[in-house]
This record gives C-alpha cells, sequence and structure tokens, in this order.
C-alpha cells in the first residue's frame, strides 16, 4: 500500500510539473502552430484526422504534387498507435494539443522506469526524467512534436531490456520471452512515429546498450554461455519483430526516398551537414551565447550538469560507467564533420543518407540526465561523509564559476571582433564555399557573420539579454548553494530539497528559450476556412493551383504556402516534404513552387512565362502570385487585393487528354531538358523513356 502511494505522489507530481510547463497548450488552447508546423504538421494532422473521421487512413492525397503517396511520408505518422486512438475518437484541436502533452509524460515515464530499474530512488529517477524531456532534447534542440513520438520510446526499450536481463539472471526464460512483447510494441512505435533517422539511432543504441551489459554479465559469472547465446538472439529478434511489425509503413517510405533527393544525391558532405560545432559544448553552461555560432544545444541545466559531474566521478557503477562512456560517444557522433573518426566510419558504412549529425545530441541528453539522477543518489548517500561532501560541493562552486567565467570571456570577444571575424573566414572557406549544398555568394555568408558579430554583442550584454541574466542568476544560485554546503550550513536535507527545486526553477525558464519549444506555440487556427482569396477553389471542378514563390519575403506575406492548401482541401501542384520525387522536383525546374527541406525552389515571372506549357500538362487551372503576370496571354486576372493576385490559366490542359504523338528519350536529363523548351507541347506529344517503338493507333516521333 505504502508503495503504490508513493507511486500515485510521483506521478502526480510529474503531472503537476508538466501542467505548468505547458499551461499554455493546457489552458490558453494553444498549441505547436508555428514555423514547420504551419507547412508541415498541422496541415497533415488536419488532414489525417479529416481522413480518420471519414473511416478511411491517409494512404495517398491528390492535393499536392499532383498525387503524394502520404502513407509514405513517414512524419504523418499513419500507423503510430497512440495517434491513431487520438485522432480517431478526439475533436481535431483537442487531439492536436493533447498528443504532445501525452508525450511529455509518456516520456518522463518511461525514463523513470529504466532508472528505478537501475535501483535508483525515486526522487533521482524523477528528476531524471524531467531532465530528459524539458532539457535541450525538446526545449532547444530543434526536436519537434514528430521526433518526440519516436525518442519517447528509446527509454522504454531500455527499460524493457533491462527487466529481460534481470528475469534472465534469475533463470526465469518465460518471463524473458514476455518481455519481447512489450519490447517489439516499443519498436514498432518507433518506427511508426515518423522521424527513421532518430528511430534507427536509437535502436543501435538499445543493441549497445544490450549487448555491453551482457558482455559484463558474463564476464562477472552471472550468466553462462548458453544463457548468453540465447539472451543475444532474444535482443536482436527483438529488434527485428518491431522492424517487421512497422513494415507497411516503413516499406512504402523506403521506396518513396529511393525517388527522393534524400537518397539520389546523398554523399559524404551531405551526410555532415548539421554538425555539431565545438563551441557548442558552451551550451552546457550558457545556451543564449552558443546558439548564436551552433542552433544546436546540450542543456539540462546548470544544477544537472553539476550533478552529472558528481555521478561521473563518484559512482563507481557498472551503469555510471557505462552511462558516461555512451555520452561520450553520442557526443562525438554529434561533432560530424569535426570528429575524424565519425567520417571514417561514415566512410566504411558508405550510407549517407542521413544528415545532420547533432541530432545525435537528443541521445546524449538523455545520457546525460541519467548521469545527473545517479548524482543525485550519489549526494544522497554520501552526505554524512564529510571529505566527500567538501569536494561534491567545490564541483557546484566550479560548475557555477565556470558559466560566468565563459560569459565573461565571449563579452570580451564581442567587443574585440577581429579575432572572431577571421576564425569566421577560415571556417566559411574550408567548410562552407567548398559544400555543394551551398547556395549563396561568399558576400552574403560574409554579410551573416558581421550580422552574428552583432548578435553577439547584444548576446553577452547583461543589459539587452535576459536570458544572460537568468544564466547568471542560476549561476548565483548554483555558487552560493554550493558554498554554503561547503561550509556545512544547510543541513542534508535541505540541500536535497534545493537542488530539485534549482533544477526545476532552471528547466522552467529553459523551456521559454528559442523556438523549439513554446516559441512555436500560438493560438490554433480555424483549418477548415481557406482565406476568402481562395473559397471558389474547393470546387472539385476547380483543377489545380500553382503558387509562384519569389523569395523570403514574398513567402512570408503569401496567404498560401505549401501543404496548407491541404486543410482546406484546395489542390496544389507544390508541396513540402523531404520525400518529394526528384524528378517532379526537376520537371518543375525555375519555375519552383516546391520545397524538399532543403531549400525552397524558388520562381519568377520571366519562368512563368517560358514555363507555362509544363504548367499546363499537370492541370494547373489557376496561378496565385504576388508579382503581375500581365504579359502572358492565357492567364486572366480574375480577383486581386492589395498585391495578392489569382489568374485563371485558360490554356491548362484537362486532367487526362489524349496526344497523336510521343518522343523517345534514352536519358532522363535530355527529357527533361526537352521539357524545360520552348519546343515542348504537352497537348501534342508524350515524353516517354527508353527505345523507341510503335505504340499503335499513335504516331511515333522517335528522337
Amino acid at each position: 500500500m505504502r508503495r503504490f502511494y508513493y507511486s500515485i505522489v510521483t506521478c502526480s507530481a510529474a503531472v503537476g510539473f508538466i501542467a505548468l510547463i505547458c499551461a499554455d497548450i493546457l489552458f490558453k488552447g494553444r498549441g505547436f502552430v508555428l514555423g514547420d508546423y504551419a507547412i508541415q504538421h498541422l496541415p497533415w494532422s488536419y488532414y489525417y484526422w479529416k481522413v480518420l473521421k471519414e473511416g478511411g487512413l491517409p494512404l495517398w492525397t491528390s492535393l499536392i504534387q499532383t498525387g503524394f503517396p502520404l502513407l509514405a511520408e513517414g512524419q504523418v505518422g499513419a500507423l503510430y498507435p497512440f495517434r491513431f486512438v487520438l485522432f480517431s475518437f478526439l475533436p481535431f484541436k483537442t487531439a492536436y494539443a493533447a498528443e504532445p502533452l501525452l508525450h511529455f509524460f509518456l516520456g518522463w515515464f518511461f525514463s523513470y522506469l529504466y532508472l528505478r530499474a537501475l535501483s535508483l530512488s525515486r526522487t533521482a529517477s524523477w528528476l531524471g526524467g524531467m531532465l530528459f524531456i524539458f532539457g535541450s532534447a525538446y526545449a532547444g534542440c530543434f526536436t519537434n512534436t514528430v521526433s518526440m513520438r519516436v525518442v519517447i520510446w528509446f527509454p522504454a526499450l531500455l527499460w524493457v531490456c533491462t527487466k529481460a536481463l534481470e528475469a534472465a539472471q534469475k533463470k526465469g526464460w518465460r518471463e524473458v520471452l514476455l518481455w519481447m512483447i512489450p519490447f517489439s510494441f516499443a519498436g514498432y512505435c518507433q518506427w511508426t512515429g515518423g522521424f527513421i533517422q532518430y528511430a534507427c539511432y536509437s535502436q543501435v543504441m538499445v543493441l549497445w546498450y544490450g549487448l555491453a551489459v551482457l558482455i559484463w554479465l558474463f564476464l562477472k559469472g552471472r550468466l553462462g554461455w548458453f544463457p548468453s547465446v540465447g539472451l543475444l538472439f532474444w535482443l536482436f529478434a527483438a529488434v527485428g519483430t518491431g522492424i517487421l511489425l512497422a513494415g507497411p509503413q516503413l516499406l512504402p517510405t523506403l521506396e518513396l526516398a529511393q525517388f527522393s533527393p534524400r537518397l539520389e544525391h546523398a554523399n559524404l558532405d551531405f551526410a555532415l551537414v548539421g554538425s555539431w560545432l565545438p563551441t557548442g559544448f558552451l551550451s552546457l553552461f550558457i545556451p543564449s551565447i552558443s546558439n548564436l555560432a551552433t542552433p544546436f544545444l546540450l542543456y539540462v541545466g546548470l544544477v544537472p550538469l553539476a550533478l552529472a559531474l558528481i555521478g561521473a566521478f563518484w559512482s563507481s557503477s557498472f551503469v555510471a560507467r557505462f552511462i558516461f562512456i555512451s555520452l561520450l560517444i553520442c557526443i562525438a557522433a554529434a561533432l560530424g564533420r569535426f570528429n575524424p573518426l565519425y567520417v571514417w566510419v561514415l566512410e566504411r558504412i558508405g550510407w549517407y543518407g542521413f544528415r545532420m549529425p547533432a541530432k545525435w545530441l537528443v541521445f546524449a541528453a538523455f545520457w546525460l540526465s541519467a548521469l545527473a539522477a545517479i548524482g543525485f543518489d550519489s549526494i544522497r548517500f554520501q552526505l554524512r561523509d564529510e571529505r566527500v561532501r567538501r569536494k561534491m560541493a567545490a564541483l557546484l562552486l566550479i560548475v557555477g564559476f565556470t558559466s560566468v567565467a565563459i560569459a565573461a570571456v565571449m563579452r570580451i570577444l564581442a567587443l574585440r571582433g577581429a579575432w572572431l571575424r577571421n576564425i569566421a573566414r577560415w571556417y566559411l572557406e574550408h567548410f562552407i564555399l567548398k559544400n555543394p549544398y551551398h547556395r549563396q555568394a561568399p558576400a552574403v555568408y560574409e554579410q551573416k557573420v558581421e550580422y552574428l558579430l552583432a548578435l553577439l554583442r547584444d548576446a553577452t550584454s547583461p543589459a539587452s539579454n535576459r536570458w544572460l541574466l537568468i544564466s547568471l542568476g542560476i549561476s548565483l544560485i548554483l555558487i552560493l548553494l554550493g558554498w554554503f554546503w561547503k561550509k556545512g550550513w544547510l543541513s542534508h536535507a535541505l540541500v536535497q530539497i534545493l537542488l530539485i527545486f534549482a533544477a526545476g526553477v532552471d528547466l522552467y525558464f529553459f523551456s521559454f528559450y528559442g523556438t523549439g519549444f513554446k516559441g512555436n506555440l500560438a493560438s490554433l487556427p480555424e483549418l477548415d476556412h481557406p482565406p476568402a482569396f481562395f473559397e471558389e477553389l474547393r470546387s472539385p471542378d476547380a483543377g489545380r493551383l500553382f503558387v509562384l514563390l519569389e523569395g523570403p519575403e514574398n513567402y512570408e506575406k503569401s496567404l498560401l504556402i505549401p501543404n496548407q492548401n491541404m486543410s482546406f482541401n484546395i489542390a496544389t501542384v507544390g508541396a513540402y516534404s523531404p520525400l518529394l520525387v526528384q524528378s517532379f522536383t526537376d520537371y518543375l525546374g525555375d519555375l519552383g513552387g516546391v520545397d524538399d527541406s532543403l531549400g525552397i525552389k524558388e520562381g519568377s515571372p520571366l519562368a512563368i512565362e517560358r514555363g507555362l506549357e509544363r504548367l499546363n500538362a499537370l492541370h494547373a487551372t489557376y496561378l496565385y502570385s504576388l508579382t503581375p503576370l500581365a504579359k502572358i496571354d492565357a492567364l486572366k486576372l480574375t480577383r486581386q487585393t492589395g498585391e495578392h493576385r489569382l489568374y485563371h490559366n485558360l490554356s491548362a490542359l484537362p486532367r487526362a487528354f489524349l496526344v497523336p504523338a510521343a518522343h523517345f528519350f534514352k536519358k532522363e536529363k535530355e527529357a527533361l531538358a526537352y521539357i524545360g523548351s520552348s519546343a515542348f507541347h504537352p497537348g501534342r506529344e508524350m515524353i516517354l523513356l527508353g527505345t523507341p517503338r510503335t505504340i499503335s493507333p499513335l504516331s511515333l516521333v522517335a528522337e
């Protein structure tokens, strides 16, 4: 009964803290609707909800890219069980708001279970779970709710693996086999959650964990040869079962990926895009300064950082050492191009489909949180040792003073910008201009350097950067706490309470920082009602709309951007997805209108004038532009509000039509070149790849 009571209190405290940080979602009706959410996750979620309400599954949509296999776009999470249940039975706004709240709790709960399985106290496990869900993995490490659906199952897999290993030591083989069921389910949830890259990284880390613990148990004589081999097969079978269960979603994704720019143009440079700059280590202390050089943070709080160091130095258990080594491995992997060993491993493997090595920081944040929980228990059990207590208190002082010193040094560098300017130029020459994916002139990057230097001067000034003031305030709290503790002025119980309180305050303020969490919150819009400007396009007979995107300024002014149309049931030619078919993007060419998450493909009125035939073939009956298209006779202006213009394309072809001739090309590049020329007339000919052959009854023009 007492154990049940403690469990209720622990879960209630977790729910209360999550509610405190997520108060805007719970009590103000806000949700994740800005940034990438506006052009990806929000419209996809709404479309997903509508299809489920109609009794179907989002297998396909005709509203983007003249048809797109939505099931294959994993970020939709079509077969993810928790998402399916929420969006099947709840109103859209309730389901959309409840999904992240549920996963915040699940992320904490699974972390708590895992840390408890390591024999940590309830308080330490509670703290470790909170650090994980509200540390840099969600609040500042560019992660979104799609990634959250995947990452929260990582501690669940570790917990199940730990329990299975415990059962094996007790020779409970039936129990070991039963643990395969939750393991496979958690793996299935990861693969269908929507972010294959995170799922792969998670599965690799779980295999690493299981193998390391298995070898340690064997060397300690706790498991013999036969049980060890059996558990090895169990581990790989459980991972494989999760993959097989997720096959109906994974296989279409892998098939579509073969035709996307992610795999078609993937190489070593692509795989190293988004490497974590070494300056990112500063984010362990002051995220608001390091964020200027790299958007990828590793921050779980100053007090937890000190606790993690205590856990690393004072805990001699195998688990603590393993977690510390895993933390270093994840950080080393996140460095990407700045780590020669990581580059060497990539070259040996030969797989370049995953970019942004900095995504390993999510797992580094988890191991750092677990290490902080171990450090907290190390304090609990060694508080009465005077010598150890003084050393631990000194470590708190060191972390606090280091944070202040970093702020002071960065302020000095900001005021003397010549040195930083030279470093930026060296980095530009060696890592940006040599990268085939950079799309801007050197002068543009130099302007960005000057802009960043100006930002650094503001960021390092306490008068203009409230986040720096908060960091310095928390540093002061840590210094005072360490000093009073070292002097013996605080009781053992009060030290533990103050550590928990300081860590909670730190996380609360950090939740306001950046755009990863609260920065993307806003009131949920009425998605079923498009701007009145496009109301007539909702008709099934309206055809498709092409949106001319001419640059960041017009993109921000646009009344309709890629994917938003899905909420309004308006079919467009463009789309936004990392899995857009490369040949479709090549077909549009200089017309633009799409975003493959590697950058917006911009168009221009001149490109429309020259390439209107390509849009005609796509049944683009309307064009929306912020720039006049008066020179094109086939376009009739039907509506104008300010600079927003809607044109009716009188030359658009129907969805299906007959042509009298065909052109054959042996190579796709040759075909695309012909399609982009003035000689191409889609109403008169079809373009085919392969060897010329007679297609009766059509006449044949071979080339």
